[in-house]
């Protein structure tokens, strides 16, 4: 095969960077969090194996995690890059095996098969649908399978070719490339679930390319049957480490839905699917899916005699449009894990298509083909040549500019949470999920206000959300309004059973912002008693709740107890942020001050935010253990690079210095920032809150007439009684 047309995948590569090219400033969303910045497995101190134990068939992704994070840290920027990295191989793997298979379905001449493959490049690697898996970092599980799945399918060509040199394909001794087929099928069974359609894959396109002795033949089976051993692979993991494939399957499930359900909704899905694909439907990262529940209802009949019609074009055609013919049924054969009878808890998610939408565009690219062929003769009447074939790269470059900039569009959602929650809830406004992540998303933005009128929303319609009122009654902890907050739990404890154990969390935060610590310490053990065992790595929850405890420890002096417990955190929950931020306190207060810069030092790795958060901790660790010399030296550190105003530490800082480095301005509105000594208080920091309240606490210049600023003074001097 001729060199030059890898020249395209060039060009493709350029327009991949140029609308991906933002990506590096946007941060973490959506499971992210869970899956890496809350994940003790993605960064214990033994990664390999906890995320072999934490999941076993998605440990080649997971594994991926391990080194971002090792390399650098929890920097989202990192993450987003190496996602783009990996579309591009993606990119490339798919146009290698198109133009392969259009090769050796011997369906065009040399110049259309290029054009053609080259075409389908195109809509796979720029469609914006591909924001789904791209844009979002968790989703570079779907990513690495399809990279295998696409290769692994070249190999197979190339393995199965009739001759032993076949130089029309370039390649000496194709039966070598039966271990490659064999290592991708092996790296991607390890990848995600939905790998374990790979040997239908290659039955479809083996049958279609080389129909003699029909799809049951038994040479075909007995030259399949290495690629068939691959399905043992994922079956195994699930049994090592779920004990069961049921009891995965459940762990992924939705409450109350069968497969016959679920299966009813998916014809439906299909279609919304395509409606993304053709631009009929708009993108939305939840979308609002019904569940459908009989056969008989219209939507369901009509979903699924458009299946069974497009399903048996592609098996009609097989002879005369293989190209099209293997699009499709890839396409069938791609969603038959996520989109057919295993009941999953979402109904539909448009990562989901990453893999299926190259056999798809495969199909859309032929049937291009065939229009251009048509086109051909018209073109020549007015032109020569080479005019037919500058009017096709024309058309091309064309449509991808268009792609790029509606992939630029959307890619401008995911920038930021807030953008991408607040999408999500103008598209599904009855669906509860996109409420809570708004307005979490607008808590981790310091704008608490907006979150209450976020979560005040969503409790119009869904009263009965538990999370919404467990959100709700920490947003109004953060807030100073702590009535409310005490009202909202009373609610909470209504919904939810005895075992929920947000309820004793959210007692002792309660108890503890009326300074009654010691009771606090009793509904926090509770708490504790309730996440164990066993506890879900991916639980922040669970950190919450045992940092709040080791923090009470502290604040009472109680600082053996505190190590002792810290060292359970450690083994339960891991290093994360809050983990590191605490060892630092304690081992200030037990005078081992370098174990907690040891600490912040590792912290500090983390990526930029994080750093910076070390570096403040620094600061107020190093100022009330008495070392103000190296206090200043660091907050001279911290305004040298012009950092955005931290109004919890500034605060600090103003109160126990007469004369900072840097002149310190109050913000002009305290609306939208925590109090700092509210903040402390939740936190049991008692010494940084005494020092605080002997200088004066100014939140934002308007502190006379803002009740907020005046509860936190109101607050200081009822400690300080």
């Amino acid at each position: 095969m001729s060199k030059s047309p890898y020249v395209w995948l060039g060009f493709i590569w350029l327009a991949i960077i140029y609308a991906w090219l933002d990506v590096s400033l946007f941060p973490f969303v959506f499971d992210d969090f869970a899956a890496i910045t809350q994940n003790t497995a993605v960064q214990s101190p033994d990664p390999w194996r906890a995320i072999w134990l934490y999941a076993p068939e998605r440990w080649v992704g997971f594994a991926t995690y391990v080194l971002n994070f090792k390399l650098y840290g929890l920097d989202a920027g990192a993450f987003h890059v190496v996602n783009v990295v990996f579309h591009l191989a993606a990119v490339a793997a798919f146009f290698s095996f198109s133009r392969r298979l259009i090769a050796t379905t011997g369906q065009y001449k040399p110049v259309t098969m290029g054009a053609t493959a080259t075409f389908a490049t195109v809509l796979f690697a720029l469609h914006p649908i591909q924001t789904a898996a791209v844009t979002y970092i968790h989703q570079r599980l779907a990513i690495i399978p399809t990279i295998m799945y696409f290769l692994g399918l070249n190999f197979w060509l190339i393995y199965r070719s009739k001759s032993p040199n076949d130089s029309s394909l370039g390649i000496e001794h194709p039966r070598r490339f039966l271990l490659l087929v064999l290592l991708c099928g092996l790296a991607g069974m390890f990848s995600k679930e939905m790998f374990v359609t790979f040997p239908l894959a290659i039955l479809v396109i083996d049958w279609i390319t080389s129909p003699q002795g029909g799809i049951f033949s038994i040479v075909r089976w007995r030259r399949m049957l290495p690629v068939w051993a691959l399905l043992c692979l994922i079956p195994a993991s699930f049994m090592a480490r779920y004990g069961s494939i049921s009891s995965r399957i459940d762990d992924f499930g939705a409450q109350g839905v069968t497969s016959l359900i679920y299966l009813l909704t998916q014809v439906g899905v299909f279609w919304q699917y395509l409606g993304i694909i053709f631009f009929i439907t708009p993108q939305n990262a939840d979308h609002d899916v019904a569940w459908q529940t009989s056969w008989t209802d219209p939507t369901v009949i009509s979903c699924s005699m458009g299946i069974v019609v497009l399903l048996g074009l592609a098996l009609f055609v097989r002879r005369s449009r293989p190209v099209f013919s293997v699009g499709i049924l890839l396409m069938f054969v791609g969603l038959l894990v996520e989109s057919t009878i295993v009941p999953i808890r979402d109904a539909m998610f448009e990562h989901r298509m990453y893999l299926p939408s190259g056999g798809l565009f495969l199909a859309i690219a032929d049937i291009a083909a065939i229009a251009a062929l048509r086109l051909q003769p018209l073109v020549r009447r007015i032109a020569a040549d080479p005019a037919p074939r500058l009017v096709t790269v024309f058309i091309g470059a064309m449509i991808a500019a268009g792609l790029v900039s509606a992939t630029m569009k959307r890619n401008e959602v995911w920038s930021s949470s807030v953008k991408l929650w607040a999408d999500v809830v103008e598209k599904s406004p009855r669906k509860a999920r996109g409420y809570i992540n708004l307005a979490a998303s607008l808590i981790r933005e310091n704008r608490p206000d907006e979150s209450l009128m976020v979560l005040t929303k969503l409790l119009d319609f869904a009263p009965g959300n538990a999370d919404g009122h467990y959100l709700a009654s920490m947003t109004l902890l953060g807030t100073g309004q702590t009535d409310l907050a005490e009202k909202q739990l009373g609610t909470l404890n209504e919904l939810v059973t005895e075992v929920d154990p947000r309820v004793p969390l959210l007692r002792a935060k309660i108890l503890i912002r009326r300074n009654r610590s010691a009771e606090a310490l009793t509904h926090l053990e509770r708490c504790l008693a309730l996440l164990k065992p066993p506890m879900d790595a991916r639980a922040d929850f669970s950190a919450t709740a045992y940092i709040s405890y080791v923090d009470m420890l502290i604040a009472q002096g109680n600082t053996d107890q505190a190590v002792s417990m810290l060292k359970e955190a450690r083994s339960q929950i891991g290093e994360t942020s809050s983990f590191l931020l605490t060892a630092a306190r304690l081992a200030f207060v037990t005078g081992n001050s370098l174990e907690g810069e040891k600490s912040l030092a590792r912290l500090s790795t983390r990526g930029h935010d994080q750093s910076l958060l070390a570096e403040r901790e620094l600061g107020v660790l190093l100022t009330i253990s008495g070392d103000k010399p190296r206090a200043v030296a660091v907050l001279e550190q911290l305004r040298r690079k012009k950092i955005e105003p931290d109004p919890v530490t500034d605060a600090f800082f103003a109160a126990n210095f007469e004369t900072l480095p840097v002149p310190w301005t109050p913000p002009t509105n305290c609306r939208d920032i925590p109090m700092a000594g509210f903040s402390f208080l939740d936190a049991g920091r008692t010494t940084e809150l005494s020092i605080l309240k002997k200088g004066t606490v100014i939140l934002c210049e308007k502190n006379a007439e803002c009740s907020r600023c005046q509860n936190e003074i109101d607050m200081l001097h009822k400690l300080g009684q």
